[in-house]
């Protein structure tokens, strides 16, 4: 299952490795999902509608722009759940857990040497809060699109907060105007780059 869910090997090839035929292979993975799916419940992702955030889900999807844009990472990282979730399609990344999103954040996106390079408005996508990500061209003259990020919400263990379960970056620009958002937002004279 591992060859096959987590490495994206074709069945084919894993019956290869491992000296057996395909129709056994799939017969094996088709049994392995079910006795996951028997012993494994993972704590559902509930929907956010826009218009029905309460204020501490205001609050924490506020606190989670500004660490964006302040390139706070342990701000960010503070905010997700122990096992929280990173990915970047098209990229094949993906992170799980404060150590490996706090490494990969501070190494490339909110990287200190670059400088509040980012700006995020607030959408929705699936049901779940997202952001039009805006990052600032060379010339520092504009925020230039950059992508969308969905964010998936879920209740703490104890208590009745939220916390950031997932987060799935899309780099694509062309997302951004799909999602009613400008292509571009001016960069403030006030921020001291």
């Amino acid at each position: 299952m591992i060859l096959a869910d987590v490495l994206d090997w074709r069945a084919s090839e894993i019956a290869q490795l491992l000296n057996s035929s395909t129709a056994a292979i799939n017969a094996a993975l088709h049994r392995a999902r079910i006795t996951l799916e028997k012993h494994y419940h993972p704590l559902s992702s509930e929907p956010v509608q826009p218009g029905a955030l309460d204020d501490t889900t205001r609050q924490l999807l506020a606190r989670y722009v500004r660490a964006w844009e302040s390139d706070d990472v342990e701000g960010l990282v503070a905010l997700l759940k122990e096992d929280a979730t990173l990915s970047m399609p098209p990229y094949a990344a993906w992170y799980q857990g404060h150590a490996a999103i706090r490494a990969i954040l501070a190494a490339c996106p909110l990287h200190p040497a670059k400088g509040r390079q980012w700006r995020l408005l607030p959408t929705v996508a699936n049901g779940q809060p997202a952001f039009a990500v805006y990052r600032a061209d060379a010339a520092q003259q504009a925020y230039r699109a950059y992508g969308i990020q969905v964010v998936s919400l879920q209740r703490a263990a104890t208590a009745c907060a939220r916390l950031v379960a997932s987060v799935i970056m899309f780099h694509n620009a062309s997302l951004v105007a799909r999602f009613g958002q400008p292509e571009q937002l001016p960069i403030p004279t006030n921020l001291g780059r």
